[in-house]
């Protein structure tokens, strides 16, 4: 599944190369272990070496912040939905739904054929640049607004606990965490053994 992990110079890791080798202790003290399994995953297609950069890893520390700010926003939005129900969508919602159900589609069918180095990264893209910087800043405005506020609490709903489901194998400490903060779900099954997505749209 993997290649040797290198330095991010692309040397081998070794103890007398001093502070350019990754001790993954250290790494996880500081910035999680999800970030250094991200940083392990990402791109890093079977059989190819991991050039292992602290950068890389801090950055994806900071998509675990990301992650976890963009749940907690959720989560404080739709603590007064009494039920989620996709017939509450409108036309606007319906085609995010739309949208979200051919990504799942997507990247369901790249996991079976073992491509976890391209899922991990469309994953990435698709939770910071579409959910957080699109779904939920247009959110705010249509949550404000009678007319709109039950649809796109509803679609916030559903994106995040599918989300959540399909960051899980990748980022499973912050995703688990965050999965028993949702409303409803403290009672229900662990994340860990939740079902895949793909049989739930």
């Amino acid at each position: 599944l993997h290649g040797m992990v290198r330095t991010a110079d692309g040397k081998k890791m070794s103890k007398s190369l001093g502070d350019k080798a990754v001790d993954p202790l250290d790494i996880i003290e500081r910035y999680g272990t999800d970030s250094l399994r991200m940083a392990c995953i990402v791109g890093v297609g079977p059989g190819n070496d991991l050039k292992l950069d602290e950068n890389d890893i801090r950055g994806y520390s900071k998509f675990g912040n990301k992650i976890w700010n963009a749940t907690r926003y959720v989560i404080e939005n739709i603590s007064d939905l009494e039920s989620v129900d996709e017939k509450n969508l409108d036309a606007d919602d319906m085609k995010h739904y739309d949208e979200l159900k051919a990504f799942v589609a997507e990247i369901t069918r790249e996991m079976n054929e073992f491509k976890y180095y391209l899922v991990s990264e469309k994953i990435y893209h698709y939770f910071w640049h579409t959910f957080a910087d699109i779904h939920i800043e247009k959110s705010k405005e249509r949550i404000a607004n009678p007319a709109t506020s039950l649809s796109s609490k509803t679609m916030l709903a559903i994106e995040i606990d599918i989300l959540l489901r399909v960051l899980h194998p990748f980022m499973p400490f912050i995703t688990e965490e965050l999965w028993s903060l949702l409303p409803g779900k403290k009672d229900e099954r662990m994340l860990m053994i939740s079902s895949w997505p793909d049989s739930q749209i």
